[in-house]
């Protein structure tokens, strides 16, 4: 006797392209939703960002405070929540709406000014008075920068011409981060 294959039925046969077919015409309708979405919505990233950047540069506040060590296990705690928040924040740009007026805005974008602004002090009269290492000059000096080139990237929210306010605070910003990468390969 021959060895034949296994040649299902006819109504085997439909069974297991269904099988194939439905999850793909599923795979591929959920991609056309999603491409869809993708092209037609436009994302609204300006409170993921400005908010994450507080927050990131709140936690290196906290971090960078006299007697952080004691509360470092609450701190990581309060990172893990607010790291799944801004998670849940950035999943949300598609239907988050624009951020309401230039005031608003300004108000978010200064906040990370502020926030820098305060690591750059606590850097300054903690750190570096007290030990006058290189690594807490660098942070300092990289912090002031930061918080410089937020101040003058907030300016061109109301200015008639924003492009060179955009374009010298992210420079100022791009130097104090070049300080910051220093900081961590020198110091």
């Amino acid at each position: 006797m021959q060895n034949m294959a296994y040649i299902p039925s006819f109504s085997q046969n439909v069974r297991l392209r269904s099988l194939i077919v439905i999850p793909v015409l599923f795979y591929h309708f959920i991609m056309y939703r999603c491409l869809n979405l993708l092209t037609t919505s436009a994302f609204n990233t300006f409170w993921f960002r400005y908010i994450g950047q507080i927050v990131s540069y709140l936690f290196i506040f906290f971090i960078s405070l006299p007697g952080a060590e004691r509360h470092m296990r609450s701190l990581k705690r309060l990172n893990l929540v607010a790291s799944a928040f801004l998670l849940l924040l950035l999943l949300l740009t598609p239907v988050l709406p624009p951020i309401p007026g230039v005031t608003l805005t300004e108000v978010l974008s200064g906040a990370r000014g502020v926030v820098c602004l305060a690591v750059f002090l606590n850097y300054y009269s903690v750190m570096y008075a007290m030990k006058g290492t290189r690594f807490s000059l660098l942070m300092c000096t990289a912090f002031l920068f930061i918080a410089i080139g937020i101040a003058v990237y907030t300016i061109k929210f109301s200015a008639p011409n924003p492009l060179p306010y955009d374009y010298v605070g992210d420079s100022i910003r791009a130097v104090g981060l070049v300080f910051m990468l220093a900081a961590f390969f020198v110091g």
